[in-house]
């Protein structure tokens, strides 16, 4: 049980000084959470609110407001869909993937610097081991 609570404790940890990364990162203008929208909508096609609120596991109304803020900001536009007019999807902008092409190429600049503590091999295995706990979903 203790290695258990230490594997939460380094998780929540990790996950924490990357969100304060990106925070205070110079060249990044939008959260974690708007970032990872743009990055959902980008590699899925027009997809509903819903579909966003799933991925990122928040209230319908949470979602809604991550996609006002970046719909406003002319990141993401709504579309109505073309079978249903009640029906409206989401479309990243030229603006919005031109900010998630930025804001990702800081960020892997900053993980490479933070993954120098691991030599090549604990860097494969550690890909590895994410690997297989994010295919299990």
């Amino acid at each position: 049980m203790e290695q258990l609570d230490h594997l939460i404790t380094l998780i929540f940890g990790v996950a924490k000084q990357t969100k304060e990364y990106m925070k205070s990162a110079e060249g990044i203008t939008l959260s974690p959470g708007q970032l990872q929208t743009l990055k959902f909508v980008h590699e899925h096609k027009n997809p509903l609110m819903k579909d966003v609120s799933g991925y990122l596991c928040v209230a319908p109304p949470s979602a809604t407001a991550l996609i006002d803020h970046l719909s406003k900001g002319e990141y993401l536009d709504r579309v109505a869909d073309t079978s249903d007019r009640r029906i409206v999807r989401l479309k990243i902008t030229k603006k919005g993937q031109a900010e998630l092409k930025k804001s990702y190429q800081i960020m892997s600049k900053h993980l490479k610097d933070v993954l120098k503590v691991l030599n090549k091999k604990e860097t494969e295995n550690f890909i590895t081991i994410l690997e297989k706990l994010y295919e299990q979903k």
